[in-house]
């Protein structure tokens, strides 16, 4: 099947429009939990009990997508890809729509059912994968789709956090409203549905969407676990997802709070970690891996991890937390850029395909997760999730110190 390079455009436009919707928030919602003056959504509440809205905020997006990523194989079988991007982005622009009234008529409720179907309606993140893989001839160009594919997302991680961050700087405070973001973004569902309309060839869904997503199925969970007899790989990747997760979820809350900074050089710290995650996804395991076999290398990141989350718990001083952070993102990046990619192909021989919806299953649960551990702990104290992100880790190095040499053969 030929394709122009003008054809992936609006793929790359969804693609750019998912992750952005996720990642913008996170400046957003902590300056209204840290300042409720800004957005009143969360003035009424003991400044104790916001992160606990704040996480539930969170989780509702990747939640939406996890729900509906898989029946996304039915709707694409009958009505074809074009049709469910379209529906995608014009549900996605609603949703953000009304989760910008719902900051101004101060609607908790209506908040978190708009960005619950904001993910619902980026349900079609998986498939935007699936079709940028298909344009590939060889294996070989299967990977380099593939690694562009994630460099992209990681991009738009830190622009996300540029965009709401902007936006949420103090010198902005009287000309914008909290819920400005969320209408720029809603109009944006336009730019893709026009992109859609003049870019995309309109063909329908091939047979390799019902293999994509039978990968988010129990059905699936289960042929494997008997293949293996433990998916420890699952459940080791699943605990590292969620360490990150915690450590990215209360960041630029615990900087301002703890160290009383603003929001713009919370902002730039943010990007920086972004930026370290990027750097070391694509570069720094390669290296690694040059020196040591894929086990030390997984154990060497792990480790370094598990002491720059404990650093951050534990350690009162603003350049060391900088530092800490810094480290705890690179090593992060290296283990989930490469490692794991690594581990997943040797240990269960998996397509391309699955390989892809293994992997953004474990990034939906994960991200669903996260917050919902961190929001009883926060309460208490932002450390404590630092301290739950170690222990995640170390929980993670267990079960892959205790399991890996059942499969010593695989990887050596």
């Amino acid at each position: 099947m030929t394709r122009s390079k003008w054809q992936s455009f609006p793929i790359y436009l969804i693609t750019f429009y998912d992750v952005l919707a996720f990642t913008f928030i996170f400046p957003i919602f902590a300056r209204m939990m840290l300042d409720p003056t800004w957005g009143e959504l969360l003035s009424h509440l003991p400044y104790r009990h916001r992160p606990l809205f704040f996480s539930l905020l969170t989780a509702s997006y990747p939640t939406g997508q996890l729900i509906a990523t898989p029946f996304f194989k039915l709707f694409g079988e009958k009505y074809g890809e074009k049709n469910l991007f379209s529906i995608g982005a014009m549900g996605m622009g609603i949703a953000l729509l009304f989760s910008g009234l719902a900051i101004h008529w101060d609607t908790f409720i209506l908040l978190i059912i708009c960005r619950f179907l904001t993910g619902v309606f980026a349900g079609n993140f998986i498939l935007t994968v699936l079709y940028l893989v298909q344009t590939a001839k060889t294996k070989e160009e299967v990977l380099k789709t593939f690694s562009f594919f994630s460099t992209f997302t990681g991009l738009i991680f830190i622009v996300g956090i540029l965009y709401g961050g902007t936006l949420t700087n103090g010198s902005w405070e009287p000309a914008f409203h909290a819920a400005f973001p969320f209408y720029i973004l809603a109009a944006f569902s336009i730019i893709v549905l026009l992109a859609l309309f003049f870019f995309h060839p309109g063909e329908k869904t091939d047979r390799n969407i019902e293999e994509l997503c039978e990968c988010f199925s129990w059905k699936y969970f289960t042929r494997v676990h008997k293949q293996h007899r433990f998916n420890f790989f699952f459940l080791m990747a699943l605990f590292i997802l969620i360490a990150w997760m915690l450590s990215l979820q209360f960041l630029n809350i615990f900087m301002i709070s703890e160290y009383h900074i603003n929001s713009l050089e919370t902002i730039c710290i943010l990007v920086a970690v972004g930026a370290m995650w990027l750097f070391s996804s694509i570069y720094l395991m390669r290296r690694i891996r040059a020196w040591m076999t894929l086990i030390p290398a997984l154990v060497t990141a792990i480790l370094i991890a598990v002491l720059a989350a404990l650093a951050i718990a534990l350690v009162d001083n603003f350049i060391l937390t900088i530092i800490a952070f810094l480290i705890l993102s690179g090593a992060m990046g290296a283990i989930w850029g490469h490692a794991l990619d690594t581990l997943v192909n040797k240990l269960h021989g998996a397509s391309y395909l699955e390989h892809i919806g293994y992997k953004q299953a474990i990034l939906l649960i994960g991200a669903a997760l996260a917050p919902l551990i961190a929001a009883p702990l926060s309460i208490l104290s932002l450390r404590l999730v630092y301290c739950a992100a170690a222990l995640s880790l170390l929980l993670a190095l267990a079960i892959l110190l205790t399991r890996s040499r059942h499969h010593r053969s695989l990887l050596e």
